[in-house]
């Protein structure tokens, strides 16, 4: 059972990534039109979640080596370096943690159960702002991670796949 303050802090969150759409989704329209690379199997955004919310942009690419299909990375970045792309979640844990107190303060119990909510919550959003951004007609499959998950979460369906695993789905056995 969800308390009251984790229903009340998540449905915060849910209004900061609702103002941050718009400007979200128009910041995910230039990779729809990209092109697959040379090798290149897949892509993967990456949200700095537990950091400063900013964007990762990941390519994952198959190199052959002493004959043996191998999943490299190319990591990148999907914004300017430094510049959050929820700010709108910085400036709510800003004020949150500014504020907090002892009736404020979320148990253990708590904070996993809002950790468990933040985490779908972000997820569903960012997958809407991605179909809104026309994500669909994207030439490049692309996923989505958390940092440093090293699973990625199919955008359509919210599968959860590990690198290797995704490489799989276009063919490739691979080692990691």
């Amino acid at each position: 059972m969800i308390s009251e303050r984790v229903a009340a802090a998540n449905s915060e969150i849910e209004d900061a990534l609702s103002k941050a759409r718009d400007r979200s989704i128009q910041a995910l329209v230039p990779f729809v039109g990209r092109e697959l690379e040379e090798g290149q199997v897949y892509a993967c955004f990456e949200l700095w979640w537990e950091q400063d919310y900013s964007l990762g942009y990941n390519r994952f690419f198959i190199k052959e080596v002493d004959g043996r299909q191998q999943l490299e990375t190319d990591w990148g970045l999907a914004g300017e370096e430094g510049v959050s792309f929820i700010p709108e979640i910085v400036a709510y844990f800003d004020d949150y943690y500014n504020n907090m107190s002892k009736d404020t303060e979320l148990t253990q119990d708590e904070g996993i159960d809002f950790s468990t909510l933040l985490e779908e919550s972000i997820f569903k959003w960012f997958s809407s702002c991605w179909e809104a951004a026309g994500g669909e007609q994207s030439k490049v499959p692309t996923y989505f991670c958390f940092e440093k998950e090293y699973m990625v979460r199919d955008l359509k369906t919210g599968e959860v796949l590990s690198e290797s695993a995704a490489a799989q789905k276009f063919g490739y056995t691979v080692e990691i």
